[in-house]
């Protein structure tokens, strides 16, 4: 009889090893879910408060707002063919038929110009388009620059 209750013993607690390995198995997994949606949503706002730091405040002066332009995205970026000068691509929208030369002024976060440059713009109305303006590869166009277009 003792053997028995000995052998009912070992049974029952190697089912409740099992349910409790399952259990453990099912926190572990349901933390490492957690840890690991927790870690993206920090990556994400991590990524969000980068572009947010490194976003440029653009300007269109309000002479070249009547004259029918607008702002899009932008881009900066070294061109090798020019010794490695800063290019500013804007991309513009057109509300009315535009042909002006254009200066782009930029400054940085404490208001100190960095650099200025010229070029032609030109489109019809209803159109839009890229425009480079080419910089001395001196020039930064970096983090919370203002980019003023007249």
């Amino acid at each position: 009889m003792k053997k028995y209750w000995i052998l009912l013993m070992m049974i029952a607690v190697g089912m409740s090893c099992g349910k409790i390995k399952q259990k453990s198995k099912e926190a572990i997994n349901k933390t490492g879910e957690a840890a690991g949606k927790g870690a993206g949503e920090f990556f994400e706002g991590v990524a969000d408060g980068v572009e947010k730091t490194l976003e440029c405040n653009i300007v269109i002066s309000e002479k070249l707002k009547e004259s029918g332009l607008r702002s899009g995205a932008y881009q900066v970026s070294s061109d090798s063919k020019q010794d490695f000068a800063k290019v500013l691509s804007m991309y513009f929208i057109f509300d009315k038929d535009f042909d002006t030369e254009v200066t782009v002024k930029t400054t940085n976060e404490q208001g100190l110009e960095t650099g200025r440059s010229k070029s032609r713009v030109t489109g019809k109305m209803g159109e839009s388009s890229y425009t480079d303006f080419v910089f001395d590869k001196r020039t930064e166009i970096g983090n919370k620059a203002t980019i003023e277009f007249q």
